[in-house]
């Protein structure tokens, strides 16, 4: 194992935890980006694309709690690194959609 410093150690940890809040900042705007992409591909109406966001805002301010709970039980680190992978694969397998309903 080599040494590092506390100072670089801090300084390493702030860039990871804001590498990651802005990961979730450009989620959320990469969302409504593409909605008129959405919208074609997947051939809704306007009220659906109003469900499907707000069902993605849902869901995310839901998991949000459960995984402050969560992380006090089982370790930041881990759920951290847990969460990154999960939103990865959903991302990927919601780009696969060939539907809004599917």
């Amino acid at each position: 194992m080599f040494f590092i410093s506390k100072r670089i150690k801090k300084c390493l940890i702030l860039i990871a935890v804001g590498l990651i809040g802005f990961s979730l900042g450009t989620d959320f705007t990469n969302v409504d980006s593409i909605l008129p992409q959405i919208q074609n591909g997947l051939r809704t109406n306007s009220t659906q694309l109003k469900l499907i966001v707000l069902g993605f805002s849902i869901l995310f301010s839901s998991f949000l709690v459960i995984m402050d709970y969560l992380s006090n039980c089982y370790g930041r680190k881990k759920l951290l690194i847990l969460n990154i992978i999960l939103l990865n694969l959903i991302s990927l397998g919601a780009s696969f959609a060939k539907s809004a309903i599917a």
